[in-house]
């Protein structure tokens, strides 16, 4: 199935379609996601913690995803912003201590 149609599924009022797209895209793209977190993060445990925030904001702000952008690309960025914000998160707590 291709990105474009599985964005149009996401955004569907059926929840069967919603949760099977979602499956598909999760499947597909867990694992391209994980190393892109990899590259900033060196735990697996945070690197799968952050990877499924991603996945949960794709979900959540599926509706501002128009059907013609790189879902690919558009996860990525997620990704990596997730992935920044967890440094900031971990430099700011760490410097306390």
């Amino acid at each position: 199935m291709t990105d474009k149609i599985l964005i149009k599924k996401l955004k569907s009022y059926n929840e069967e379609e919603i949760r099977y797209s979602f499956n598909c895209v999760y499947n597909k793209y867990f694992k391209l996601v994980c190393f892109c977190i990899s590259q900033y993060i060196s735990s697996k445990e945070d690197v799968e913690e952050i990877a499924n925030d991603t996945f949960i904001s794709l979900f959540n702000n599926i509706d501002k995803l128009e059907e013609n952008k790189n879902l690919k690309y558009y996860l990525l960025t997620i990704a990596k912003n997730n992935a920044i914000s967890f440094l900031r998160k971990y430099s700011k707590y760490s410097s306390l201590s």
